[in-house]
C-alpha cells in the first residue's frame, strides 16, 4: 500500500525519534542538565526538574511544555465543580491545567490555583482565544488572566478556526497573538482544532511567529487521517496536542484498535514489572510519538493512574508498535 510505506516512516518514525531524544532530554533534565527557565518569574533550583513526574517537550520559541494536561473543559468542571476538581488534579501531582473562557468555569479554576499555593513556576497553565463577544485577543486575554487570578499564561491558542473569523479574520487575530506574547502576557502561542493540512497552512501564511502548539482532537481511529497535519506540523517545529485519545476507552470500546492495543498493554506490562492498564498503553503510545496528552478525570484514583506513562522510567511504545496501532483504527466509523 502506497501510502503506508511513503507515509508512516515520515510521520511515525520521526515523531518517535522525537520522543526518543525527548526522553534522553528528560534524563539530563532529572540528571542535573540544565533547563529553559531563563526568566525571574520561576524559581527552580539548578538540577530540578521544573515538572516532575511529567514529560517535556522543548517548543518551537525555546519554551518547553509539559505532558499531560489536565482539561476543564468537560461538564463535570463546568457545574461549579471546578475548584474541587483542579484542586485534586493539583493534589494528584497534575501541573499543567489546561482552561478556556468558553468553559465558563476560569473563575472556579483560578480559585483552585490560587489555594493550592503551589508557586506559579511549577504551573503551566493554557488557556484559548474564543471570541465570543467578538473581543480582540488582547482584551479578551485580560478577562481570561483575571478570571485565572494570573499574570501571564505559558500558552494561549485561537480555540478554533471559527474564533479567528469572528476577531476579524486569521491576520489580525495571529498579529495580536504574536503582540501578546511580545508583550509578556503569554510565553507561547499555537492553534487548536487546526485540523487539516489546509488549515494550518492558513496560519503559516499569515505568520511572523509560528504555532507552537496545535492541539487537536486525535486517537488511533484519526491518527492516519491526521498524519498529514501532523507531519506538517512536525516540519515546522509545531508540536501536536492531543484531546479525546481515550476514544477507544470511553466512546468506541472493542473497536478494532484494541486487539493489538491489548498486546501492546500486555508487552509493556511484562517490561514494567506491574500491570499496565488500556488507558496508560494509549498515553505512551503519545509520548512516544511526541504528540503532548490532554486528558481529564474526576476519578482519584484514574487522575493518578493516568500520571504514570509520563514518569520517565515507564517503557516507550516502540516505532513498530504505533504504526501497528495506527493503522488498526484506519478508517473506524462507530
Amino acid at each position: 500500500m502506497i501510502l503506508t510505506d511513503a507515509f508512516w516512516p515520515v510521520f511515525a518514525l520521526s515523531s518517535w525519534f522525537s520522543g526518543q531524544q525527548q526522553h534522553q532530554h528528560d534524563e539530563s533534565l532529572a540528571n542535573g542538565g540544565h533547563h529553559h527557565h531563563h526568566h525571574g518569574h520561576h524559581g527552580h533550583h539548578g538540577h530540578v526538574q521544573p515538572f516532575p513526574g511529567h514529560t517535556l517537550y522543548k517548543l518551537n520559541d525555546g519554551n518547553y511544555i509539559p505532558s499531560p494536561a489536565w482539561g476543564t473543559g468537560t461538564a463535570t468542571a463546568r457545574e461549579g465543580n471546578a475548584t474541587l476538581l483542579v484542586a485534586q488534579a493539583l493534589e494528584a501531582g497534575w501541573r499543567h491545567i489546561d482552561c478556556s473562557l468558553i468553559y465558563r468555569n476560569q473563575n472556579g479554576t483560578g480559585e483552585a490555583l490560587t489555594a493550592s499555593g503551589v508557586p506559579r513556576g511549577e504551573l503551566y497553565i493554557t488557556s484559548k482565544y474564543d471570541s465570543l463577544t467578538n473581543q480582540s485577543v488582547h482584551e479578551e486575554l485580560g478577562l481570561t488572566l483575571a478570571q485565572l487570578q494570573l499574570d501571564y499564561l505559558d500558552l494561549y491558542l485561537i480555540h478554533f478556526p471559527r474564533a479567528a473569523v469572528n476577531g476579524g479574520g486569521l491576520k489580525k487575530v495571529w498579529r495580536e497573538m504574536e503582540e501578546v506574547k511580545k508583550m509578556g502576557l503569554v510565553r507561547s502561542i499555537g492553534v487548536s482544532n487546526y485540523d487539516s493540512v489546509e488549515l494550518l497552512e492558513e496560519v503559516l501564511e499569515v505568520a511572523e511567529v509560528f504555532p507552537a502548539i496545535n492541539q487537536i482532537n486525535y486517537s488511533v481511529y484519526n491518527a492516519v487521517d491526521k498524519a498529514p497535519v501532523v507531519a506538517l506540523g512536525t516540519q515546522h517545529g509545531i508540536l501536536t496536542s492531543a484531546y479525546g485519545e481515550l476514544r477507544p476507552i470511553t466512546s468506541s470500546p472493542n473497536g478494532p484498535a484494541d486487539i493489538i492495543g491489548k498486546q501492546i498493554t500486555d508487552r509493556l506490562s511484562k517490561d514494567y514489572g506491574k500491570e499496565v492498564t488500556y488507558a496508560q498503553m494509549i498515553f505512551s503510545w503519545l509520548k512516544s510519538t511526541g504528540v503532548v496528552a490532554v486528558t481529564t478525570t474526576s476519578n482519584k484514583e484514574r487522575l493518578k493512574e493516568q500520571v504514570v506513562p509520563f514518569g520517565k522510567d515507564f517503557p516507550l511504545v516502540t516505532a513498530a508498535e504505533a504504526r501497528a496501532f495506527e493503522a488498526s483504527g484506519w478508517g473506524y466509523k462507530d
